[in-house]
């Protein structure tokens, strides 16, 4: 009677309602499959499934010159983001963040180690263990960090900021592909769009790029606060990893992003 009674208890208690809220998701996402104001919230793999998607056609693999948004791993991060407002205090550079919202402050051009805008053709797909530099197309500083200033929120951390110009001999304007996973089959060491989850390792200080949904004060708009962390990397930690979310280049032909 005991064993009978815990039994009924169980799959009225917790298989039940386990599986009704399971059905309600399944409906939930058959029903709205489209795209919407609310995809930035959701991971790059899932934005590419829905109807009417920008990211359902775009170059895979990814070349030196193409305009990217990069997205953090880390859930509740964002996209890598910039805007005309200095940090208060530290170096009062330009403001680096993580914005949960598709903007055009949020659009990056990957340039060379040099600064320069490679353009061959066929363009040179960016590869690990590259030194590239990250370009901010709306105000044109570069992805920026030093050991001089501390994050400030999360101190332990350096300073991430937008600075100075792709073309100036600056070193902390260099930082290194490396790629953590590939979620496709096209294993070649190529960076590629949505599939390729990857750190960007500074190359002067050696610390990781890194948004762990922190919030910013009032001054940082209360977005999440990026930093280069002197620690981690390993597969599992996402504060760490980066996708290109979205990838454009007039050069490359157009994919069909979406997952068999």
């Amino acid at each position: 009677m005991l064993a009978s009674h815990f039994i009924a208890r169980s799959l009225c208690l917790i298989v039940v309602p386990l599986l009704i809220y399971a059905t309600c998701f399944r409906v939930h996402f058959a029903i709205l499959n489209r795209s919407g104001p609310g995809d930035a919230k959701m991971p790059p793999s899932f934005q590419a499934r829905l109807r009417g998607s920008p990211l359902n056609r775009q170059p895979f693999a990814v070349a030196y010159a193409s305009q990217v948004t990069l997205r953090s791993m880390y859930p509740g991060s964002g996209l890598l983001h910039s805007h005309a407002h200095q940090y208060p205090a530290g170096s009062q550079q330009q403001q680096i963040t993580c914005y949960g919202h598709k903007d055009s402050n949020n659009d990056w051009i990957i340039v060379n180690a040099g600064g320069l805008n490679v353009t061959e053709d066929p363009p040179e797909p960016v590869r690990n263990g590259d030194i590239v530099r990250l370009v901010h197309k709306q105000s044109g500083a570069v992805l920026h960090s030093h050991n001089t200033h501390m994050a400030h929120v999360t101190t332990n951390d350096y300073e991430v900021t937008a600075y100075g110009k792709p073309e100036w001999k600056d070193k902390n304007n260099d930082w290194r592909v490396e790629i953590v996973s590939e979620q496709s089959a096209v294993q070649n060491g190529e960076l590629h769009a949505i599939t390729t989850q990857f750190n960007l390792r500074h190359v002067a200080t050696k610390c990781l790029l890194s948004a762990a949904a922190v919030r910013l004060p009032e001054w940082g708009f209360r977005q999440t606060e990026v930093s280069c962390s002197r620690t981690g990397g390993q597969a599992g930690d996402e504060a760490k990893i980066w996708v290109v979310e979205k990838h454009v280049n007039s050069r490359l032909a157009k994919t069909d992003m979406r997952p068999m």
